[in-house]
């Protein structure tokens, strides 16, 4: 008959001495025993030794007691040291000195005799067979744990009595690492060979499905959660039901959820306790796990470029760039885009954005909903935990951001660049500013100025009407002339038809900050230089 041992692994140490902690863990059981060829079988357990262990066995039977080596079957409800486990065996050995090896694996048989029989292909001199009276059980208090020092301490807890597992028949369970704790459920899985695999390492096991006793109507299904849980950050956790049935989580923190979808924050770092429960009606079934919380690291990020203003709508062209400075690839899902200037707006990262390590990406209202002042704000990178990897905050020079003005990290701190486009000019490109200039491939006309407008960054002189001689500017080896209109120049997006040195220019110049003293000698060359135009276009 199918046995379906109630059997979830919760691995604690209870009362256990430092001197004691580690000499053997418990690696592998067998509750539902193979059958030898004569119809017998015996239960078993597998222990892997850590460290050496020599300890006098005394009696004058094939098998003596071993001083102070105990296994537990069933505990006792009282938790205290002296009442912990209510049927404790004493283990022996044939040795009159039982000696073990790091790296040696111990089976505790109930009968020697018939795990001989049973795994006649097992070489017996590296093994180290035992022998004790324990039952496995399949109640409530079933119970798994070794002690050393008389049933003063116990260790390796073993509680199988939440769950119902339905392995299949003559399959162990066995412990996936057993140099990694047993507080997790997802550390065991059903042996993939019938009889186990005592006295080695595991098999390719398969995942142990967790489900209710046949007789109940309530089924657990698999549970699921983050793989790393931080402090302060939101962890998910889903548990698979049937649409009649109802949940309540336990976190071990004191907070509940009944949704079978949800997610829990963790407010300090630790081991917590926590279960799930299935039920309907009075039929239930109850998953308990441990959950490790840490501290959340926070790898070395930047903001390198902003673009508070760009050209069209500002909604969907706004962004970032974030350059991750760490040494891996980092996924900034959960982590948010804080904005303001003495208060701030939190706005998450709602997609995967993954950043490969010494590499920069955009970061747009595709993945997060901020929005940027054009005039002046303060942003901030934030951790998912809440504190900030970066911050950085501008001001426009002028009273608000040109359109395309991109703030960018330079080497020597931090600069306005303007918009970044093509210098070369086409007849096309030209064509299609018709509302601000004509141009033609034609002789020279006679313009007028009428008047000189300045910038903080710098002069810029505009030009409507009064005639005077204007330069030639050479498109692909023809002569052109460029006729301004008589109104004053209008600004396509950044660009401001600028006149140096007699060239006509349509990009964008970046704003410098001067010192008043170079403004006002500008100022008077200026002045100075438009009049001497005025008097020579007069005269010519």
């Amino acid at each position: 008959m199918l046995l379906f041992a109630v059997l979830f692994v919760f691995c604690a140490i209870f009362h256990v001495k430092a001197e004691d902690v580690g000499k053997a863990n418990i690696t592998e059981i067998m509750d539902d025993p193979i059958e030898n060829i004569e119809k017998q079988k015996t239960e078993w357990i597998e222990l892997h030794v850590n460290e050496k262990i020599e300890i006098p066995a005394s009696g004058s039977a094939e098998y003596k007691k071993i001083k102070d080596f105990y296994v537990c079957a069933k505990k006792d409800a009282a938790e205290n040291p002296a009442s912990f486990c209510k049927n404790s065996y004493p283990v022996y050995s044939q040795e009159n000195v039982f000696v073990a090896n790091a790296g040696q694996y111990i089976i505790i048989a109930k009968d020697p005799a018939i795990f001989k029989s049973t795994y006649q292909k097992l070489n017996f001199d590296e093994i180290i067979l035992l022998k004790s009276n324990f039952n496995l059980l399949g109640t409530d208090d079933a119970h798994l744990s070794l002690s050393w020092d008389g049933k003063k301490t116990w260790q390796e807890r073993f509680d199988y009595a939440s769950f119902s597992f339905a392995r299949e028949k003559n399959h162990s369970l066995e412990r996936i690492d057993a140099g990694k704790s047993c507080e997790n459920f997802s550390n065991w899985q059903q042996s993939s060979d019938v009889g186990g695999t005592p006295g080695s390492a595991n098999s390719a096991g398969l995942a142990l499905a967790t489900q209710s006793n046949p007789a109940q109507s309530v089924v657990m299904g698999k549970l699921t959660m983050d793989e790393n849980i931080y402090e302060n950050v939101y962890a998910n956790f889903e548990i698979q039901k049937k649409a009649d049935e109802k949940v309540t989580w336990t976190f071990g923190d004191g907070h509940k959820s009944y949704l079978a979808k949800t997610r829990h924050k963790f407010e300090t770092k630790g081991i917590y306790a926590a279960s799930v429960k299935v039920y309907k009606g009075k039929n239930n079934t109850v998953q308990n796990f441990t959950i490790s919380v840490e501290s959340f690291p926070h790898p070395e990020f930047r903001i390198v470029e902003i673009v508070a203003n760009p050209e069209g709508v500002d909604t969907s062209n706004e962004y970032l760039v974030i350059q991750n400075k760490s040494k891996k690839k980092i996924n900034l899902k959960g982590w948010s885009i804080a904005t303001g200037w003495k208060d701030f707006i939190n706005h998450p990262i709602r997609k995967d954005l993954m950043i490969e390590k010494n590499k920069s990406k955009k970061i747009t209202s595709e993945f997060s909903s901020f929005t940027l002042n054009n005039a002046k704000a303060k942003i901030q990178l934030r951790y998912p935990d809440g504190k900030v990897a970066h911050e950085v905050k501008y001001k426009s020079p002028d009273k608000t951001i040109a359109d395309g003005e991109v703030y960018r990290k330079v080497k020597s701190g931090w600069a306005w660049v303007g918009v970044q486009k093509s210098s070369a000019i086409s007849k096309q490109s030209l064509k299609n500013t018709s509302s601000l200039l004509t141009i033609e491939p034609q002789a020279i006309e006679n313009t007028e100025i009428q008047e000189v407008k300045e910038t903080k960054a710098e002069e810029v002189v505009t030009v409507p009407v009064e005639i005077f001689e204007n330069k030639l500017i050479s498109l692909r080896n023809e002569n052109m002339k460029i006729e301004l209109l008589k109104s004053t120049p209008r600004v396509l997006g950044a660009e401001t038809v600028r006149e140096i040195d007699g060239i006509y220019f349509l990009t964008s110049q970046m704003p410098e900050q001067q010192h008043y003293a170079t403004v006002f000698l500008k100022k008077l060359v200026a002045n100075f230089n438009f009049k001497v135009n005025i008097s020579l276009n007069y005269f010519l």
